[in-house]
């Protein structure tokens, strides 16, 4: 897991009330089409049951969808949605990297604040 994990951490408690939520969404942005559980858990290094149980919540609220599931197999498979969530994961993941990275003027590395737009 890359270098950003503490803040990413933090700030995915806070704000979805689980410490894997932003990792995984970064993921699920990495994945071309249709992916499965199995194969974020690999990607992720998240425990697999973490990842289903997040994605069940995604899938509740309409971030990802299923896909229709090769004869025989027991996967599921799903599809990330076209919303403006994805974005903002994408700019919450960034801004976790740079306070990490302890970037002048961008805040204290475990809350993040003082960072513009406080």
């Amino acid at each position: 897991m890359e270098e950003s994990e503490g803040t990413r951490e933090v700030w995915s408690k806070t704000l979805f009330g689980n410490r894997f939520m932003l990792h995984l969404a970064g993921s699920i942005m990495a994945m071309e089409g249709v992916f499965t559980g199995s194969q974020l858990a690999r990607q992720s290094r998240i425990p697999g049951s973490t990842i289903h149980r997040l994605l069940v919540d995604l899938l509740l609220v309409g971030l990802i969808e299923k896909q229709p599931q090769d004869q025989g197999s027991r996967a599921l498979y799903l599809r990330q949605i076209e919303h403006p969530f994805w974005d903002a994961v994408s700019m919450l993941s960034d801004a976790a990297f740079e306070v990490d990275r302890g970037r002048p003027g961008e805040g204290d590395a475990v809350t993040g604040r003082g960072r513009v737009g406080r």
